[in-house]
């Protein structure tokens, strides 16, 4: 399955839960071979339809197979009651994704190649789809940050983030301010460091003026709420009010940072998908 028909599925998740007929799907998945017996007892275990529904998708989203999504919407088409009302949703969003990749790829194959490489990004693709989190990040943490974003990958997330971030920098470059507005949700990893850079400074504030979804990471021994965040540009406590933050606050603790980084997990899930129920079963665990 192609990215953008995945993000299709997962843009229309909450409505198909809600109205796709259990049975229909499971004959019309298990006939074309998508599910196998195993997948349907693990249906079949599930004790709402809701859940039953949920647990179809993520099957079909997981699939390798570059026939599912045509299979899933022939399945959704074939549903006696809805009149293609659920299949013209979904293809709608795919052509949505397909076509909004189609522009950013143009206008991102027109970025001056020296600007790419010095941002570290690949020039193909700095905004040419749209990424699950966009990481924000003091260069004084890159270490920790590499770390959460390999653990957001495990997790089959798309994760944008700058690899190669000079030190000190004012301006908000415009591949970085591509990246955050094709973001579905945005992270910043806050600390002392990010409190006092400026291009971290810009990078929150381009997300609120956009009302990107925030998740905020606070990284060490920083206190929110006791001036921790406080540096040359203002409090960053006062952008991140009314906000659930996730504290982490030594990598070295690995039972507590696998656990903060579930509830991570979890937060996007439940903005990304709808639901998080079964969101730790999926999780590998941080290492």
């Amino acid at each position: 399955m192609e990215k953008h028909e995945e993000d299709a599925i997962k843009e229309c998740w909450s409505e198909l839960v809600k109205s796709m007929p259990v049975d229909h799907m499971k004959n019309k998945l298990f006939s074309k071979r998508i599910l196998e017996i195993s997948d349907l007892e693990a249906i079949d275990a599930m004790n709402t339809t809701n859940k039953k529904n949920q647990e179809i998708l993520k099957l079909v989203t997981r699939s390798q197979s570059p026939e599912t999504y045509n299979i899933f919407i022939t399945a959704l088409r074939e549903i006696p009651t809805r009149n293609n009302i659920l299949a013209d949703m979904v293809e709608k969003c795919n052509k949505k994704s397909v076509s909004y990749n189609s522009s950013s790829n143009t206008a991102s194959a027109n970025i001056n190649a020296d600007q790419t490489d010095s941002v570290g990004v690949d020039k193909s693709s700095a905004c040419g789809e749209k990424w699950d989190v966009f990481l924000s990040y003091s260069w004084n943490n890159k270490d920790e940050v590499k770390k959460i974003k390999s653990y957001l990958e495990q997790q089959k997330w798309t994760v944008w983030i700058d690899d190669d971030r000079v030190a000190g920098g004012q301006k908000l470059d415009s591949v970085l301010s591509n990246g955050i507005e094709a973001c579905k949700v945005f992270v910043p990893c806050l600390s002392r460091s990010y409190a006092n850079s400026d291009n971290c400074y810009s990078e929150l504030s381009h997300a609120k003026d956009l009302k990107k979804f925030i998740i905020p990471i606070v990284l060490g021994d920083v206190d929110p709420k006791n001036g921790g965040l406080k540096g040359k540009n203002g409090d960053l406590n006062f952008k991140i009010t009314g906000l659930t933050y996730i504290k982490i606050k030594d990598f070295e603790d690995k039972a507590t940072t696998n656990k903060k980084l579930n509830d991570l997990n979890k937060a996007v899930h439940r903005r990304l998908i709808g639901y998080d129920e079964e969101a730790s079963s999926v999780n590998t665990p941080y290492k």
